[in-house]
């Protein structure tokens, strides 16, 4: 599966704009409730030291983790996050982190990927389907492409609509895949930093 990183990144790059929208928003609410905070402030003054340490502060962390990163999480996790990324090293951001987010384990002193193994062959399975249908939609563009006479420009719209459609589907299937497959990324980059370790 050498080709899935390929696959990934330019999937990436053409599709992400359909959804990626929403974590901004999240995000501008999130800095909207921190700035309501902020004005707060001669509220807050008359608030006990224990609500503003105990629930304030941690509230005030995980909004801006959350609005730097797109990891939502409890103040006492944000340590942990930070130490896996800085054991992945290299080029890895909290941003990759967050997309796996969903398969990591933060009850244990260290972040744990747990990955199921029906997720992997969903995964698999969803490649191979985009496979299929970007094969079957470029045969059925090339065959109504045949059927184009002159005067019956309208044909020209069947291949382009089938086309068009096919890419959004292949689109949406890889992107319902890409936190597993970084979660596998960050796996396997794990495997690599424990094995260096041992040598």
């Amino acid at each position: 599966m050498e080709i899935l990183p390929h696959i990934f990144s330019v999937i990436d790059t053409i599709s992400g704009a359909l959804f990626r929208w929403i974590v901004p928003l999240q995000k501008a609410l999130r800095l909207k409730k921190i700035s309501n905070i902020i004005e707060s402030k001669e509220i807050l003054e008359n608030c006990s030291d224990e609500f503003k340490n105990d629930f304030i502060q941690p509230n005030i962390e995980e909004n801006i983790f959350f609005i730097q990163t797109g990891i939502k999480t409890n103040k006492s996790s944000i340590p942990k996050y930070i130490a896996l990324q800085k054991t992945l090293g290299g080029d890895f951001v909290l941003e990759d982190i967050a997309k796996a987010n969903n398969y990591l384990n933060v009850e244990g002193e260290k972040i744990k990927i747990k990955i199921p193994k029906a997720a992997k062959w969903g995964s698999n399975l969803i490649i191979w389907l985009s496979l299929v249908i970007l094969i079957v939609s470029g045969i059925v563009a090339a065959l109504s492409i045949n059927l184009f006479t002159p005067g019956n420009y309208y044909l020209l719209l069947v291949p382009c609509i089938i086309i068009i459609c096919g890419m959004l589907l292949i689109q949406f299937l890889l992107y319902s895949i890409k936190p597993i497959n970084a979660a596998i990324k960050i796996q396997n980059r794990l495997r690599k930093v424990m094995e260096n370790n041992q040598q």
